[in-house]
């Protein structure tokens, strides 16, 4: 999930990876007595046949009797793997917060002489790690994690995106530069996955002096966090946006939102009570991806924008290059 962070890694094979992790548990978290109840494999580590890393999760304030800081925790695991001659890199205080470390890639004999890279992500709530972080076994789909996020985190932003009631006085109007409309509301609020919870943000085109922006600004005092129940954030907004009896029950999010296919197609197979929704979550998306390609993916390892939103932008007359900001 982060890239070369650790040096002279190697791939690591499927068969693997199990080798390689009971390494990590007997080495590292049982000595310093990490529940495993508190670890679990994240994204697509686990189900590819070769993956570049190893991303694991721990829920850092049941992980340790010892501490519920996640800075400490994170030193103190950094700690132990250099006490074994294993490259560490901590970067638990950065946008990243996550420690990687080298692991030895073993197989059933042991370990052998090559490394991979062990992403350590420490979180708040595993089962709300587990869903963000969700990504398609093999056959499952023919996109990876990255995409299926990207239209999750379209279709949460679109489907809540409202006017609060503080500013809908003022503010419940479209935003609109040289005669187009930047965005529906000239304040707005709307649901995002957070690092750590589900987070309401509230944002804003006016500029504290009076001037309207070009960019939105966040209001942090309106803004907040909200916990980490997704299902019952997605069923609901799900079932707040259809006009006809389709139902999104809560034990069903994770399926419907597993690949970027299901909920591609649940979006596409209803009626909306907003006719401009569907347009909306395909330009979100497009926005979402071109700048993850731009800013995050190197030539070689570009995504490939989804047929499925080619076909749908060229009969709607949606721009596929938009890489204006995803505010």
């Amino acid at each position: 999930m982060s890239g070369l962070a650790i040096k002279n890694i190697s791939p690591i094979e499927l068969d693997n990876v199990f080798y390689t992790a009971r390494f990590f548990q007997k080495n590292i978290l049982e000595p310093l007595d990490i529940s495993l109840d508190s670890i679990s494999f994240l994204g697509s580590t686990g189900k590819k046949d070769i993956s570049g890393d190893m991303d694991i999760a721990i829920e850092y304030p049941t992980a340790s009797k010892i501490t519920k800081d996640k800075y400490v925790l994170a030193d103190i695991i950094c700690d132990k793997a250099s006490s074994l001659g294993l490259q560490t890199n901590n970067r638990i205080k950065t946008g990243f917060q996550m420690v990687h470390i080298g692991l030895p890639i073993c197989d059933k004999n042991g370990p052998t002489d090559k490394i991979c890279q062990l992403d350590l992500m420490f979180v708040l709530d595993l089962s709300y790690a587990q869903f963000k972080y969700d990504a398609p076994g093999k056959g499952e789909s023919k996109y990876n994690g990255a995409i299926r996020s990207m239209l999750v985190n379209s279709f949460i932003k679109e489907t809540s995106i409202s006017c609060p009631d503080k500013f809908k006085d003022t503010d419940a109007i479209p935003y609109v530069v040289d005669g187009k409309e930047i965005s529906p509301y000239i304040t707005y609020g709307f649901y995002a996955l957070g690092p750590d919870t589900i987070q309401y943000n509230v944002k804003t085109y006016r500029g504290k002096k009076g001037k309207f922006l070009v960019n939105p600004r966040k209001i942090e005092e309106e803004s907040k966090n909200c916990g980490c129940m997704v299902n019952l954030l997605i069923s609901g907004l799900f079932n707040n946006a259809v006009s006809n009896n389709i139902k999104l029950e809560q034990t069903y999010v994770e399926h419907v939102c597993h690949t970027f296919e299901n909920l591609w197609n649940s979006i596409m197979i209803c009626n909306f009570k907003d006719s401009t929704l569907k347009n909306r979550i395909t330009k979100t998306f497009i926005r979402l991806f071109n700048a993850a390609n731009k800013w995050q993916y190197t030539d070689d390892k570009k995504l490939t924008m989804p047929e499925e939103v080619i076909t749908y932008a060229k009969e709607h007359n949606i721009n596929i290059n938009d890489s204006t900001q995803a505010s």
